[in-house]
């Protein structure tokens, strides 16, 4: 009975182990067919009736952390690049982009650590290192920067192909009567930087103006436009010792346009840039008159400069050889000149490079213009400095490090900045 009961076990054991077997080994076998089966099969995990897998995802927009002009900088000038980076370093390497051989070595300048992000900021100032070509800045930990390029006349070259894109537009007549004022005002500014091709003894910038003014003058929406007459007027000045009977044409036109669009008495920009304009031209004192029926408004505040025809104007009044109100005349001098001041103090919050406080392009190439009359009466290096960091954050040391010159902010601001940074490092 002991033998029986003996065996009844054995054999009791022997079916738990064959079920055991089942479960484990072939079990496991049959699963790692399945499993190797599906991973044959691309779409197997797919339970969705779609035919193609759908792919929901934005990639992120990638920043370099070391941001730069990049269009370049002016060999003989100062050339500083923004940090930012979670991690704090000490140094960076300016890299031949040709050869990526370093010439360059320098530390970190003005470094701060934002308490609230952990963000580590500061400048790398490569200014010692004049020798042209193509370069990037790298450095361990934050990474490296957009190429970019060193080279001498870099502003004359800018401003070069702004002034070409300029005269196409002139010719094609898609430039704007406020931007052939302005370009007229940068070629009364700084004439060396207009040139006489066909050395025919006229600037080439007022030959092809006057082709733009045939081309306005048969168009009769100019009749009522009064910012064409203050261009006529300026025009009409500038031209008159290269031929002084078209140059009273103009001024002739000038006058008629002006006149007929003060029908309905009114005032504003276009028609003060006018009168300043027709004064200096004439001397005519019923335009002398006129001006002054504005100084009210003109002392109370320097609102009216964020209006470029004001700005323009009030210029235009400053510099007239014609008899003037002092008291108008030195009110806009210091306002002007004020207006430089504010912007000299507000410019780095406006500009930084990791949290700018501005309201977009316009905005800063507003402050350009403004700046660059206020630079224009008084020439100094401070002004000259902060025209060249506002290029800088235009042309990609930002924190998105977009370059926004072309094609977006006002041209007029644009002629403004880079005619000044032109003619003034043309001069050094």
């Amino acid at each position: 009975m002991k033998r029986q009961k003996g065996q009844k076990k054995t054999a009791y054991l022997l079916v738990l182990c064959f079920i055991a077997s089942l479960l484990t080994g072939c079990g496991e076998k049959a699963e790692s067919a399945e499993t190797v089966k599906k991973a044959n099969q691309p779409y197997a995990a797919v339970v969705s009736m779609e035919d193609t897998p759908i792919v929901d995802y934005i990639v992120p927009q990638l920043t370099p952390n070391i941001l730069i002009n990049r269009y370049g900088y002016l060999a003989g000038g100062e050339k500083v690049a923004a940090v930012k980076s979670s991690r704090n370093s000490e140094d960076f390497r300016l890299v031949d982009a040709e050869t990526d051989v370093v010439v360059y070595r320098g530390k970190f300048e003005k470094v701060t650590c934002d308490e609230e992000t952990g963000i580590y900021k500061g400048n790398a100032d490569f200014s010692p290192y004049v020798t042209g070509g193509s370069y990037y800045l790298e450095t361990d930990y934050i990474g490296r920067s957009h190429t970019f390029t060193i080279e001498d006349n870099l502003y004359d070259k800018l401003f070069e192909e702004l002034y070409q894109s300029l005269v196409t537009d002139c010719k094609e007549m898609k430039i704007s009567t406020l931007e052939s004022v302005t370009l007229l005002m940068a070629y009364e500014w700084y004439p060396k930087l207009f040139a006489d091709t066909d050395k025919d003894e006229v600037p080439d910038v007022l030959a092809v103006l006057k082709q733009w003014i045939s081309g306005k003058l048969a168009e009769k929406a100019s009749e009522e436009e009064v910012l064409f007459a203050a261009f006529l007027a300026k025009y009409s000045y500038l031209y008159q010792k290269y031929d002084k009977a078209y140059a009273t044409d103009c001024l002739r036109q000038a006058t008629a346009i002006y006149d007929k669009s003060q029908k309905n008495i009114h005032k504003d920009a276009q028609s003060f840039l006018a009168l300043t304009e027709l004064y200096r031209a004439t001397g005519t004192y019923a335009y002398r008159k006129q001006i002054l029926d504005y100084k009210d408004y003109l002392d109370n505040g320097s609102s009216f400069f964020e209006e470029q025809e004001y700005l323009f104007g009030a210029m235009t009044y400053v510099v007239t050889r014609q008899k003037v109100d002092v008291d108008l005349c030195e009110s806009l001098m210091s306002k002007v000149m004020g207006r430089g001041e504010e912007i000299s103090e507000i410019y780095m919050d406006m500009i930084s490079a990791t949290d700018a406080k501005n309201n977009g392009c316009d905005d800063i190439l507003k402050k350009a213009s403004q700046l660059s009359c206020a630079n224009y009466v008084l020439n100094n290096y401070k002004y000259n400095r902060i025209m060249e960091e506002l290029a800088d954050y235009l042309m990609g040391k930002n924190v998105k490090s977009v370059c926004f010159y072309p094609d977006e902010g006002i041209r007029t601001g644009y002629i403004c900045l880079l005619a000044q940074l032109a003619a003034v490092h043309r001069d050094t």
